[in-house]
């Protein structure tokens, strides 16, 4: 027997056995991505003390954690009007992202949202490990899968962002807009993802293929389906929330008479910079799923999908060159992520089932052996 074959089966007859499965999966998965993910990079250790040296009345900001306070202020000027210089580009960007302060009401405290965001990300690999199960029926699939997810800083942020960016928020609802079917629940994620960063509203055109593609139905059998004038509905509420959160941005932009910021650092952030550090910036958003990403696009090319193929790339594009133009480039890309499951949704209705098993394997280990950049 192959020893990646006596690794499936040890698995399946030890972790990924009974009815409590996913329970131990994920304990399992949540103890080892903390463990390479914090327990490999020291400096995290250092954040996580001024974080907490934060929350007890003694921060050091020159290493992390400064946001608090805008977000702690924004409850007072919502948005940012009475500021006449921005300290930061920050600052210019938080007027509308409204998620963190809208907390920070309720709470006025900073460990009870972080711990809101660890139970949200807790419960944001949960929906990844059913979610792929959904789609194979393979508990290995759906472990490796989610065990790679958790490698990323997509999957990882819940714990390690002590900084107030509020990205774990956003993730975990593009997440539930991923995992959930009725379209009230996915319209309602996409509308408060919206509000965390508005960056996940680009990103959930993935989404819309996603749903309006439904390879998660039973009655998809045809490899790579693609009805361009029958939407889902799961497809058309993606588009409603978006529509919704748009329409209230217009009216409070008109409303308050909110500029907004163009140019400067937030549009092009050193430029040269960029490009002279493009592979490191393209990678650390995706890590080792930029596999299972290129095997969904030779996949479209072989079967001709061409329709499909000619939706995805312009949105793999102007990722990538979102990407490059601004200087916290791991949380940008990182955003695009639902394309992972869009890219897997295709690839395992062609794959068999031993071929995706060692691809996501494959995937799972570089992208736990190579822990996430903060940028």
């Amino acid at each position: 027997m192959l020893p990646i074959n006596s690794l499936h089966l040890y698995l399946e007859r030890t972790l990924l056995t009974g009815s409590a499965w996913t329970v131990k999966a994920l304990l399992l998965l949540l103890l080892g991505s903390v463990f390479f993910n914090v327990g490999f990079d020291l400096k995290h250790f250092v954040y996580l003390k001024n974080f907490f040296a934060l929350v007890n009345g003694h921060p050091d900001p020159k290493l992390c954690c400064y946001f608090w306070t805008d977000v702690e202020y924004q409850t007072t000027d919502w948005f940012m009007q009475k500021l006449q210089i921005w300290d930061t580009v920050h600052q210019a960007n938080m007027r509308l992202r409204l998620f963190l302060p809208v907390l920070w009401s309720f709470f006025h405290s900073i460990l009870a949202i972080y711990l809101l965001q660890v139970a949200l990300g807790i419960a944001q690999m949960y929906m990844i490990l059913r979610l792929v199960y959904e789609h194979t029926q393979d508990r290995l699939q759906a472990f490796y899968f989610t065990a790679g997810f958790s490698g990323l800083y997509a999957g990882a942020a819940y714990y390690l962002d002590v900084y107030a960016y509020g990205d774990a928020f956003g993730y975990a609802f593009l997440i539930a807009a991923l995992f959930f079917r009725r379209p009230f629940f996915i319209a309602s994620a996409i509308f408060l993802a919206a509000w965390v960063d508005e960056r996940t509203l680009f990103n959930a055109s993935y989404i819309v293929l996603y749903h309006w593609l439904a390879l998660y139905r039973p009655d998809r059998e045809q490899p790579i389906l693609f009805r361009v004038k029958k939407p889902t509905p799961q497809a058309l509420a993606v588009i409603a929330g978006g529509v919704v959160y748009m329409a209230v941005r217009v009216y409070l932009s008109k409303h308050y008479h909110i500029a907004m910021s163009i140019g400067g650092p937030s549009l092009f952030f050193h430029v040269r910079e960029a490009i002279r550090s493009f592979g490191i910036r393209l990678y650390s958003g995706f890590e080792s799923f930029w596999l299972l990403i290129v095997s969904m696009i030779g996949t479209l090319i072989y079967y001709k999908k061409y329709i499909l193929l000619a939706m995805i790339l312009p949105l793999l594009a102007v990722t990538t060159f979102t990407m490059l133009m601004a200087g916290d480039f791991t949380r940008t890309i990182s955003y695009g992520f639902p394309i992972i499951f869009l890219s897997f949704s295709i690839c395992r209705q062609v794959y068999e089932n031993d071929h995706m098993r060692l691809l996501l394997l494959s995937i799972s280990l570089l992208a736990t052996l190579f822990f996430p950049l903060i940028y």
